[in-house]
């Protein structure tokens, strides 16, 4: 799967439910997925995948899931702002081309905290952790 080019999956109706809690999130984050666009997502998964470095992005109108399919190409409008701190809104635009050439809008909102954007930056929670904790053994012995 090359960059930007999205790997469609039908899951149930809520991603991550009924499934192993750990693995519902690694597995993505083992095959190099960086986010994943869902209906909903069941509580406990949407934060497993914030730490595991997986952004998760909940579809606003539902009925789009519809408009993204298998071999389009995905790139996201507002991202980086919410990666840098600047964004001042929880949307995120997904704009989807068609293998055709077509282009679609879909709109997303993304519930990330500020300890999650950090989380997400540094590639995962732990890796967040470990950084935090190098940084204070750094300061204390400086």
């Amino acid at each position: 799967m090359s960059p930007g080019e999205l790997k469609q999956v039908d899951r149930l109706p809520a991603d991550g439910e009924g499934s192993a809690r750990e693995h519902a999130a690694l597995q993505p984050r083992f095959y190099g997925c960086g986010l994943i666009v869902a209906r909903s997502f069941a509580r406990i998964h949407e934060t497993n995948l914030k730490k595991q470095g997986i952004l998760p992005l909940w579809l606003v109108d539902k009925a789009s899931y519809a408009d993204i399919s298998a071999h389009d190409r995905v790139q996201t409008v507002g991202l980086e702002a919410i990666m840098d701190g600047t964004a001042t809104s929880d949307r995120v635009i997904l704009r989807v081309t068609k293998p055709s050439g077509e282009v679609k809008e879909v709109e997303c909102r993304h519930t990330l905290s500020t300890d999650q954007v950090e989380w997400l930056r540094a590639g995962s929670a732990l890796n967040w952790i470990g950084e935090v904790a190098r940084q204070k053994a750094a300061a204390a012995t400086a």
